[in-house]
């Protein structure tokens, strides 16, 4: 279960954001600005798969010891 908590952390951005992508989300919505909300939706992803990737990578250099 700890391997997704960096994945789902920046959800709760999207509760109480006053800066970050979220905020940029929120507000993009807000305005219209679909450019700005599809890039900040693109580098969450991008974040949480590099995340994913080294949580992954560490379990399995954990479980061969």
């Amino acid at each position: 279960m700890l391997i997704f908590t960096p994945i789902i952390t920046p959800s709760g951005e999207f509760l109480s954001a006053k800066a970050g992508l979220g905020y940029l989300i929120t507000y993009g919505s807000q305005t219209f600005a679909m450019t700005m909300v599809v890039t900040s939706i693109e580098i969450l992803c991008i974040v949480s798969g590099v995340l994913y990737q080294i949580i992954a990578f560490v379990e399995e250099k954990v479980k061969a010891r």
